[in-house]
């Protein structure tokens, strides 16, 4: 009996030893302590006991089986914190909530090596599950001073404060460059710093833009040697950046032995011809559009037997489409450096008249066959050193095709159909409408099986009869997908299903109805479930119902971003593309209209296209192409592997979407 009782007391002991080891291990800090007049948290602060002690990774191995995920959220915030007595290493911090990440590591893939950053109260990191994910690295601190120096003083002397975007969007107001200033002084005395908005650039981005990111000149889209002008008959039919090329890369199966003329005739008629016969694709009907045979494909079928082209076959030379703009789209690459995102050609169509425009545009869109934090910073600074040349010169252009050539080129992408590189080929136009005059947008994608260019459903968008905003059962399953989907909707973490609850979900095509933009919200086109009146058809949130209908086709080429159905505007031979507010920061064609009624700020207001919420709407900005710039210059002036590039891949969040 003794000897039961004594082992009752021992167990007892050992039970309230282990909770009180456990406990003391993970309990809260007892006071949160923040940086003065940030609202920042400090770590490692003076004062704090364990300050005095250098801090030692444990360099457990168990860290080592730790995952790497491309699917991690984006940092709220990154410190840099140097460690007493130690030059050759740097804490990273970063601040997540918990929202969005609940594991207590997370992992990236940094030039080939692996760093993981950790939530557990030991080695480097301060304290277990506050949200705070700490990694050390091997730096030269000394150096790293002078660089963020050298930042600070550009911030510092600049008379033009930065914009700052979440996502597409433009924060109000801009931020003050001297915020963004990394505090030197706290950073010797060990510190934890932020420098999450040090590399806001501050730079005019004129140049970046138009010879770097979207390239409308003449001189490029129109230049003899690398393009053909249908109506002319002048140029080079077989450039690198003519229809011509651009679709026999794509019908060829073997970079060795390239489609012949045959063969690129076939592989575009089967294209065209999709329009001619009513499809259905995921179990929504897509009708025909006839007006394909009568504008397109028999005049141009005619001229090419004129010019004595066997009956049936297209003749390349009289391909009716001009070349708009040649588009780098480095922003949309995936995170954890898998590939560098995309490069696009955009053309229109030309009438059969050849004299003038017609409302169809066609966009090439091909991923970027790099990977690596090397490779894709090697291939940015590509895009990047144009800004060097003198826009449209012969030592520009060829520059250009360089870059082009990387992903263009059948061969390009060996594991991919027809080993291309395209990711899809995109159409939005109206010249095809019968008299209801509605914009569709169609995607295609090049078939494993036919090797041929197969219409699929779009991305991100439901099928139409899901925005009738009416209430019915259609419209409900709409309004219970977003409202299920709230969290991934805010975070563009989310996808389109096929399906949803047992029902046909994403569309097969797309309309953007007229009025795509104006000042009459809420008529004007964008994805709404119906009033508060119907609670079963009323999308609750209205950041998830703007955000689900600026990331669907129609609605970013319509009222969410004021946009006249084409961000690229189709213009004749001679004349230079236009392009909508949304990528400019100025109001576009077609009734755009900015609400700031200010031309002159560089940002394009646009009110909430469903007017909410009701009592007072809200407006966004947008200048997406000075997004871009500021990811580009930031993208190639952090190296591989430094503080810097860390902080970039911790922040960066991909846009998931295709516009």
């Amino acid at each position: 009996m003794k000897t039961q009782k004594k082992n009752r007391t021992l167990l007892l002991l050992l039970v309230f030893a282990v909770n009180f080891i456990s406990w003391s291990f993970l309990k809260p800090h007892p006071e949160k302590k923040f940086i003065h007049g940030t609202g920042y948290p400090a770590l490692f602060t003076p004062g704090d006991k364990d300050n005095d002690d250098p801090v030692v990774d444990t360099g457990d191995v168990w860290l080592s089986k730790i995952p790497v995920s491309d699917t991690n959220p984006a940092a709220k915030n990154v410190f840099v914190q140097k460690i007493k007595g130690d030059n050759a290493h740097i804490l990273i911090i970063a601040q997540y909530l918990k929202t969005e990440i609940s594991e207590r590591y997370l992992a990236i893939n940094d030039n080939g090596s692996k760093i993981v950053f950790r939530d557990d109260g030991s080695g480097a990191d301060k304290i277990a599950d506050d949200g705070l994910y700490t990694a050390k690295i091997k730096t030269d601190v000394n150096e790293f001073k002078k660089i963020v120096s050298a930042k600070n003083n550009q911030l510092r002397f600049t008379k033009q404060r930065p914009l700052k975007f979440v996502g597409r969007e433009i924060i109000y107001p801009v931020i003050n460059a001297q915020a963004s200033e990394v505090d030197i002084k706290k950073f010797d005395d060990n510190e934890a710093v932020p420098v999450t908005d040090l590399d806001a650039v501050t730079a005019d981005h004129s140049i970046l833009k138009d010879h770097s990111l979207m390239i409308t000149d003449l001189s490029v889209v129109e230049d003899p040697n690398q393009t053909w002008n249908s109506c002319d008959q002048t140029g080079n039919v077989d450039g690198a950046w003519t229809f011509k090329t651009l679709m026999k890369n794509l019908a060829s199966t073997d970079p060795s032995n390239l489609a012949t003329d045959a063969q690129v005739s076939d592989f575009v008629l089967n294209w065209l011809n999709t329009w001619t016969v009513v499809k259905t694709i995921n179990q929504e009907k897509v009708p025909a559009r006839p007006n394909v045979t009568t504008k397109i494909i028999q005049p141009w079928l005619d001229r090419s037997f004129e010019a004595g082209a066997p009956n049936g076959q297209l003749d390349m030379r009289f391909a009716p489409f001009k070349l708009l703009a040649i588009v780098n789209r480095v922003d949309l690459r995936a995170g954890g450096n898998i590939n560098a995102g995309e490069g696009r050609f955009i053309f229109c169509l030309i009438n059969s008249s050849c004299t003038d425009k017609e409302e169809f545009n066609v966009i090439f869109e091909y991923g970027v066959p790099k990977s690596g934090c090397s490779d894709i910073q090697a291939y940015a600074q590509q895009w990047f050193d144009l800004s060097n040349l003198t826009l449209g010169s012969v030592e520009y252009n060829e520059a250009l095709q360089n870059i082009t050539d990387q992903f263009t080129l059948c061969g390009t992408s060996p594991s991919k159909p027809n080993q291309s590189s395209l990711n899809k080929l995109r159409t939005n136009e109206v010249a095809l409408a019968p008299p209801s005059h509605i914009w569709e947008l169609r995607e295609f994608l090049i078939s494993g099986g036919t090797h041929l260019l197969q219409e699929t459903t779009v991305q991100k968008e439901p099928a139409v009869k899901y925005n009738a905003k009416v209430d019915n059962a259609n419209v409900r399953r709409l309004k219970r997908f977003a409202d299920k989907n709230q969290a991934a909707i805010k975070n563009n973490t989310y996808t389109v299903p096929k399906k949803f609850q047992r029902n046909a979900f994403l569309g097969g095509h797309a309309f953007t109805r007229t009025p795509p933009a104006g000042n009459l919200v809420p008529q004007v086109h964008h994805w709404d479930g119906t009033t508060s009146s119907f609670p079963l058809s009323f999308i609750t949130d209205d950041t998830v119902r703007h955000l689900f209908s600026l990331n669907t086709c129609s609605g970013c080429h319509g009222g969410e971003t004021q946009t006249g159905f084409t961000h690229v505007d189709p213009v004749f031979f001679g004349t230079q593309a236009t392009l909508s507010g949304f990528l400019t920061g100025n109001a576009g064609r077609i009734g755009s209209f900015d609400f700031d009624n200010d031309n002159t700020n560089g940002i394009m207001t646009v009110e909430d296209a469903a007017g909410r919420p009701a009592s007072a709407p809200e407006f966004r900005g947008f200048n997406d192409l000075e997004r871009r710039a500021i990811d580009l210059e930031n993208l190639v002036n952090a190296t591989c592997g430094s503080p810097l590039q860390i902080k970039e891949m911790l922040m960066f969040k991909p846009l998931n979407m295709t516009h």
